[in-house]
């Protein structure tokens, strides 16, 4: 009868000793978050229209309306007016507590 061999593996850090994790690795945070952008925006005195969100930001128009939400539940005060052919959307003040 042939003998089975019996070694046991090699640990993988043996195996690819040049393959290191190092642990401080952090990923990098973005610079701007999207909703930061989109609160840049519509800081600006004229304002943006839904459509012109919609287009910058690759977004449906509801997705423009639920950030825009989102940002109204932060406490600003996004204010909805009437534009040349749509609605414009503008922050106008943080809204009193």
């Amino acid at each position: 009868m042939a003998q089975l061999d019996k070694t046991k593996p090699a640990p993988k850090s043996a195996k690819h000793p040049s393959r290191k994790v190092s642990a401080s690795i952090t990923p990098a945070k973005p610079t701007m978050t999207k909703r930061d952008r989109l609160r840049e925006r519509l800081e600006q005195a004229d304002g943006v229209s839904l459509a012109q969100l919609a287009k910058e930001f690759g977004w449906q128009p509801h997705t423009v309306r639920a950030a825009i939400s989102g940002l109204r539940k932060m406490g600003l005060d996004v204010q909805r007016g009437a534009g040349d052919a749509s609605s414009v959307y503008r922050i106008v003040a943080l809204k009193a507590a």
